[in-house]
């Protein structure tokens, strides 16, 4: 029986495309939704995004089930995210660009700038 007023966390599978057998299951972290999901280049890493208030997002090497890394990421929507290699990757949204690097267990972030005229203009995709 749930207990009132306790949020359950949102299930992530990870399955064989050819066999449909479960490989990794995930349920210690988001809540109300997952928006992205984006595996690393060489597939190692799987990052989420997910729809609390900060938009918090988590990095899990799935092959062995555990959570590397989380973070809060932004008060404002995220668009998009992309991996530029297994240590950084990069998140956008309607009020933010952050470039973030993954050192062990550690998730550091940077604000990405556009130019322009102190105008910021959502960005859609990355």
């Amino acid at each position: 029986m749930a207990q009132k007023g306790k949020a359950k966390c949102i299930d992530i599978f990870v399955w064989d495309v050819n066999t449909k057998e479960v490989r990794a299951k995930f349920n210690d972290f988001h809540l109300r939704a997952i928006v992205y999901l984006e595996f690393s280049s060489d597939g190692t890493l799987l990052l989420t995004v997910g729809q609390d208030d900060d938009n918090s997002l988590a990095i899990y090497d799935w092959m062995n089930q555990r959570m590397v890394a989380n973070s809060k990421v932004d008060k404002s929507k995220v668009n998009a995210v992309a991996w530029k290699s297994n240590q950084e990757f990069l998140t956008c949204g309607a009020k933010h660009v952050k470039v973030w690097t993954l050192q062990g267990r550690n998730l550091n972030s940077k604000n990405g700038t556009l130019g322009g005229e102190g105008k910021f203009d959502p960005q859609l995709c990355a």
